[in-house]
């Protein structure tokens, strides 16, 4: 019994387990726990084979289509379009593809995706598949690091540079009619294509990128020349019509020719990124040289592959071609300068058309008359230049020509012309060049040139005048009437002289400047400058009323200006060297006009001669500006003679201009009328 109750007891302290519910709660959580694996198996996956998402930016998104639209690589899916909006600014569209992950290799810096669209051009018909299938885009994988952001493309790129053949570059002035897929021909088969083209950095010159085929590519010499072979050319003169053409496809879609000149010995073969010239034609590109372009406002008389640009005489180019400015205001003239003178092509060359020209010297470019017209050039110091701006007329004299260049100094041009002849005693010693407003606008400067065996006549206190149609001073004593030979009459000129023997003073150098003067008196009277400030300047005039002392010439009025209040006249004047003590303080000037009173007519003369400015002379130190009075002064008490007062009641008729008479014979003059007269 003790046992049993025992074996009771044990049981009642061992608790009961129902092993159905443990079964339960185990089987409850491993069904989640496969499925957590199963999911994070299909994760990693989905990592392992997941692509990479970029970005591609285009202009325009016709024929995108999201989920539908493929990136291909030779013909090979690479990738799709998962979506496509509109940028933010609204000029653009913002693809956003994904990229298989095989094709980690296109997600790189320099990669180039452009859309593929069916393409109608003169050599067929590109993108054709797309019509069946739709737009794709195509890639160009690039070499840099890892980019997931690009730019696409309107069209495809140039050739593959890693294509086997030779990549090279042409430039010229302008495309013309050759476009991408263009021929490149030797002896008329088509050994290249062109790829593409593009503006240079500094957009001066159009560069032309072209694919040689590689069993061609050692055809290219480093002396290679290439022209356009586009369109037709067609050339009529006194000899004949010329008439060129390419073939067909090159007439159409334009094309390029090269061949290495014959008699030249083949240099190395071209490399990948050679840069050649493109020349217009054939017959430029195997005669070598330069080509450069001139602007002119008319291209009369000009004619291409006949006017020749000569320099000195000789032959150094040849017009190529003429075509219209893009502005209509003149003539852009091609031109191919000589190789041998290409130090012609820089900057500060001078170029103009040498035209027959009739004048009072005769006929000047009369060979022109049968040779017809061409273009003269000067060469310049500068850089190399390929564009220049043509003169319409010969340029101011040549400045490293033998002889004396020199500058005169004057208010107006008067009739003075380019060409015109400078004497010395009527001997033509040079001409005029040209002449320009100075910088401040105030004067004219005129560049005369001395021929060289005269130049030593040409001194720094040399005098020049204007020896130009024709003087005429009237006065009481007659006419006089000067003129100059009849060349001087017609086209102007100018004469010179030196003061005294001619043989003294320093020889001029050039660029010295010379003072020109009216006439050969206002020129050899030289003398002492003055200014005077008068109220009214009615009756001055320049370079023609005189100052008088005494009743003698003692000077010239040179100009006559308003003052800066505008309350006055500003009189500069030049006063003879003999009479260089009128120039002192105390000196005065007045004007002399006719004087109409009731005693009757005063000053005669001036009526004829003009007013003058008469002067009474003063004892100071040298003075250079005075101001003028508006009537005669009281005479100087110290003046030698007699000095007196008159008084009385009445003026009468007395005026400064009454005469002083004794025995009807006149002994003196009143000097001023009011308060008292002083005689």
């Amino acid at each position: 019994m003790n046992e049993e109750h025992t074996r009771h007891l044990h049981h009642d302290k061992i608790p009961n387990v129902d092993i159905r519910k443990r079964s339960r709660f185990f089987t409850i959580w491993l069904i989640p726990m496969i499925a957590a694996a199963i999911g994070g198996w299909l994760i990693y996956q989905s990592f392992l084979t997941r692509g990479i998402p970029i970005t591609i930016t285009f202009d325009s998104g016709e024929g995108i289509v999201a989920d539908k639209t493929l990136i291909k690589y030779g013909g090979v899916e690479i990738g799709h379009v998962n979506s496509i909006k509109l940028s933010d600014d609204k000029n653009s569209v913002i693809v956003e593809a994904m990229l298989e992950k095989s094709a980690g290799d296109f997600a790189k810096k320099g990669s180039q995706f452009w859309v593929v669209r069916p393409r109608l051009e003169l050599r067929g018909v590109s993108g054709l598949d797309t019509l069946i299938t739709g737009a794709y885009i195509k890639v160009r994988p690039g070499k840099g690091g890892y980019e997931t952001n690009f730019g696409g493309m309107d069209k495809p790129p140039f050739g593959d540079p890693d294509a086997p053949g030779l990549h090279i570059t042409l430039e010229s002035a302008q495309l013309g009619s050759l476009s991408e897929g263009a021929p490149v021909l030797f002896r008329e088969i088509e050994v290249g294509r062109v790829e593409g083209n593009k503006l240079s950095k500094d957009g001066k010159k159009v560069q032309i990128h072209v694919y040689i085929y590689l069993k061609y590519a050692t055809l290219v010499r480093k002396n290679t020349r290439f022209w356009n072979a586009s369109g037709i050319s067609l050339t009529a003169g006194l000899t004949g019509i010329k008439l060129r053409t390419g073939s067909l496809t090159s007439i159409l879609s334009g094309g390029i020719s090269f061949e290495t000149p014959e008699g030249q010995k083949e240099k190395e073969t071209a490399q990948n990124g050679d840069i050649f010239r493109l020349y217009d034609n054939k017959e430029n590109a195997m005669a070598g040289g330069i080509p450069i372009k001139i602007r002119f406002i008319t291209g009369e008389g000009l004619v291409p592959g006949r006017t020749l640009v000569k320099h000195r005489g000789l032959t150094v180019g040849k017009i190529t071609a003429i075509d219209i400015d893009e502005s209509l205001k003149g003539v852009i003239v091609s031109v191919l300068i000589k190789e041998a003178a290409a130090q012609l092509a820089v900057k500060g060359s001078l170029f103009w058309v040498v035209r027959p020209r009739f004048g009072s010297k005769g006929i000047s470019g009369i060979d022109t008359l049968i040779s017809g017209q061409y273009i003269e050039v000067r060469p310049g110091q500068g850089k190399l230049s390929l564009i220049f701006d043509g003169l319409e007329r010969p340029p101011l004299g040549d400045p490293t020509a033998p002889g004396l260049h020199i500058l005169l100094s004057a208010r107006e041009l008067g009739s003075l012309s380019e060409g015109a002849p400078i004497y010395y005693r009527k001997i033509q010693v040079g001409d005029i060049h040209g002449h320009e407003l100075s910088e401040d606008r105030a004067t004219v400067l005129i560049h005369l040139y001395i021929y060289e065996k005269y130049a030593f006549l040409v001194k720094r206190n040399t005098r020049f005048w204007n020896a130009s149609g024709i003087s005429v001073n009237a006065g009481l004593s007659g006419i006089k009437i000067k003129t100059e030979s009849l060349m001087a009459l017609l086209d102007g000129g100018v004469s010179f002289e030196t003061p005294g023997d001619g043989a003294r003073g320093k020889p001029a150098k050039n660029g010295t400047r010379f003072k020109l003067y009216e006439d050969y008196e206002s020129a050899m009277a030289g003398g002492i400058p003055i200014t005077i400030t008068f109220k009214r300047g009615k009756g001055l005039e320049a370079g023609r009323t005189l100052i008088k002392y005494q009743g003698l010439v003692v000077g010239k009025v040179e100009a006559v200006e308003l003052t800066q209040k505008m309350d006055g006249v500003i009189v500069s004047a030049l006063i003879n060297e003999a009479a260089a003590d009128l120039a002192r303080e105390g000196s005065h000037f007045w004007i002399t006009r006719p004087n109409f009173g009731i005693d009757g007519l005063s000053e005669l003369d001036t009526l004829l001669s003009g007013s003058y400015i008469d002067v009474q002379q003063g004892k100071g130190k040298p003075q250079k500006h005075f101001t003028g009075l508006a009537e005669p002064p009281i005479g100087a008490p110290d003046t030698p003679g007699l000095h007196i007062v008159l008084k009385t009641k009445e003026m009468g008729r007395l005026n400064f201009t009454t005469p002083l008479l004794y025995r009807d014979f006149e002994v003196g003059r009143i000097e001023k009328v009011g308060g008292q007269a002083v005689l």
